[in-house]
């Protein structure tokens, strides 16, 4: 049996067993394999956003090719530290949501409306830079060493 016979009966999913290509190819969009790797939702429910319910899911959620470009996904993922980031994101966006409903309720005050509008405005990326104060007071600082061999006469420059 050659490799391409064992995915014969998924030919919805790859090029058909007798293609002139040498492997077989996912033909499946690339979002779905990173979405159902990232972890944050169901795969099922994922899969449905790209047309992929019932039979057809469960038949590509078995596929041999399918499972591996997922868990070499994942594994990249993990590598780079990209699941607790992406994790850590939905988590920040969902509380985020929580937090501004609580900020403009009436029971807030207004340090904590500010608190959250501080927060708010720094992750947007709408605060404007810090500027150090001591660097504007101070003159700049730099030093300049030149060194002279032992009889040559001194040259002066004026700036």
């Amino acid at each position: 049996m050659d490799d391409l016979t064992e995915y014969s009966e998924y030919t919805e999913f790859a090029l058909s067993p007798s293609a002139p290509e040498a492997h077989v190819t996912l033909d499946i969009p690339p979002q779905l394999v990173w979405e159902c790797a990232a972890g944050l939702e169901d795969p099922a429910l994922i899969a449905q956003r790209f047309g992929f319910e019932g039979e057809k899911w469960e038949r590509l959620s078995q596929w041999p090719p399918f499972i591996t470009a997922v868990q070499a996904q994942r594994s990249d993922f993990e590598r780079n530290g990209m699941t607790f980031r992406l994790k850590a994101g939905l988590m920040a966006e969902e509380m985020m949501s929580m937090m501004f409903k609580q900020a403009i309720s009436n029971d807030s005050t207004i340090l904590q409306k500010l608190s959250v509008f501080n927060a708010l405005t720094d992750v947007a990326g709408l605060k404007a830079p810090k500027v150090d104060a001591s660097a504007l007071n101070a003159t700049p600082k730099f030093s300049i060493t030149i060194n002279i061999p032992q009889g040559a006469q001194p040259l002066t420059i004026d700036g």
